[in-house]
């Protein structure tokens, strides 16, 4: 019976240590996502500046954008 026991809490310790691992992977996951997320943010902004910078250099482009802007502020 002892014997049996003491299996059983061997078999208990063996399933937390593999939810520990299973839980640090999920971690790993959750980090890799939110670097991937934080990487197409970056990605947004930069491509919303070169759109800014390639509007910028076209005049009906840029007269569209203020007369857009007029529109929003009233």
């Amino acid at each position: 019976m002892e014997k049996e026991i003491l299996q059983l809490l061997q078999n208990m310790n063996d399933n937390i240590n593999d939810l520990k691992k299973d839980v640090s992977g999920m971690k790993l996951d959750i980090s890799d996502l939110k670097s991937d997320v934080t990487n197409f943010k970056k990605d947004q902004d930069r491509i919303e500046v070169e759109l800014d910078s390639e509007f910028d250099k076209n005049d009906e482009f840029k007269q569209f954008r203020i007369e857009m802007n007029k529109k929003l502020i009233v």
